[in-house]
């Protein structure tokens, strides 16, 4: 008995099952959307980022007032980073393909900044 390496195996259950990976669908609306949004995502990581930086690099803007700047800074920052391509993915793909982890992380972001936001009022 021999063994062939470049056999594939065969799957008796459910031939017609097809397992590939969505494809992007980039329409022009959803290209729009994409374009429009880039620029968005760019300027609020820069944006949160210097805040941050130029509060700890300068002695002198460590304040009460500019701590509260800081953290929604890093509100919006982690708001960005998680939700944002959840939002792109929403835009382009039928089902959610990102990874779990991505998911929790953007209910968690999503949810403790509506909590802040009805905490403030």
């Amino acid at each position: 008995m021999s063994w062939v390496c470049n056999v594939t195996p065969t799957f008796f259950i459910n031939q017609s099952f097809n397992a590939s990976p969505p494809t992007w669908h980039l329409d022009g609306d959803a290209a729009l959307k994409i374009s429009l949004m880039a620029p968005v995502v760019l300027l609020s990581v820069c944006g949160n980022l210097s805040v941050m930086a130029v509060v700890y690099l300068s002695a002198s803007l460590r304040s009460t007032v500019n701590y509260l700047f800081v953290n929604l800074a890093v509100a919006d920052f982690l708001f960005t980073v998680f939700c944002w391509p959840s939002v792109v993915n929403r835009i382009t793909h039928p089902v959610y393909v990102l990874d779990r982890s991505i998911c929790k992380m953007n209910v968690l972001v999503e949810d403790s900044k509506l909590q802040k936001a009805l905490e403030g009022r």
